[in-house]
């Protein structure tokens, strides 16, 4: 059986900045028996010289396939911005990183809520959903005076991994989202203590300034919770092997 923190680990990607590194959305889906575009390069063939023997179109995407592909632009022009001026630079790597991330953790949570049955760990997920989604409303609307149109939804690696973690049995779920939780936090509270000095907006620097203390009293909530529970660093992990001080061991 693999340690929960194998699991854990191998996900760990979808953290912060990590959770850029997935921008490949959903791709849009082609036609059954067409042709992709890798296979019309290695033929040499170009698909728009070839007259559609199908009624369906590759550009008729599903409202999820627009969706993707419309964050998909979203993520690239901000970045495109990035490379054009340097101005405002820390500021927008900021709202982007921690919009997905808050994203990240809502979604999970609202995953995990819905599973668990202990009422420790889902209490301490309707919390969290409460508190991200009103930090995330608060950058959004920094993040529209800095004319930054941020993705709506999250990029498929990061859906691939809530859906991992939501399919654990109970007893998996509630010790990966408890670990998951502590990893998140504490790089949240480094990256907002740091750029809290950093960047120089002082509308971004006074959302900072109000979001750190709610975001260290979950930090403190969830270490009391991994206590309690057993699980990770501080005791025994789930699999009943001794944490070692390490959680992360075998």
């Amino acid at each position: 059986m693999k340690n929960t923190s194998t699991i854990v680990t191998a996900i760990a990607g979808v953290s912060l900045l990590g959770t850029i590194a997935f921008t490949t959305f959903a791709q849009p889906q082609t036609t059954p028996g067409r042709p992709t575009g890798a296979d019309q390069a290695a033929s040499g063939v170009n698909q728009r010289d070839q007259p559609s023997t199908d009624p369906k179109s590759d550009r008729d995407l599903t409202v999820m396939d627009r969706a993707a592909v419309a964050d998909q632009a979203a993520i690239e022009k901000i970045f495109a911005d990035i490379r054009q001026s340097s101005e405002m630079a820390p500021e927008k790597l900021f709202i982007l990183e921690n919009d997905m991330a808050n994203k990240f953790v809502v979604e999970l949570s609202k995953a995990v809520r819905d599973k668990v049955t202990d009422k420790e760990i889902k209490a301490c997920a309707v919390a969290v959903i409460k508190d991200h989604e009103q930090a995330n409303e608060n950058l959004n609307s920094l993040a529209t005076k800095m004319n930054l149109v941020l993705p709506k939804g999250l990029p498929a690696g990061a859906r691939m991994a809530i859906d991992t973690i939501a399919s654990l049995p109970e007893e998996k779920l509630g010790a990966c989202y408890v670990m998951m939780l502590r990893a998140e936090h504490a790089k949240c509270i480094t990256s907002y203590a740091d750029h809290q000095v950093a960047i120089q907006d002082p509308s971004l620097k006074a959302f900072i300034a109000q979001t750190l203390p709610t975001l260290r009293e979950h930090s403190k909530m969830v270490d009391k919770l991994a206590k309690d529970k057993n699980i990770g660093a501080t005791g025994s992990s789930i699999d009943g092997r001794s944490a070692s001080g390490s959680g992360m061991n075998n």
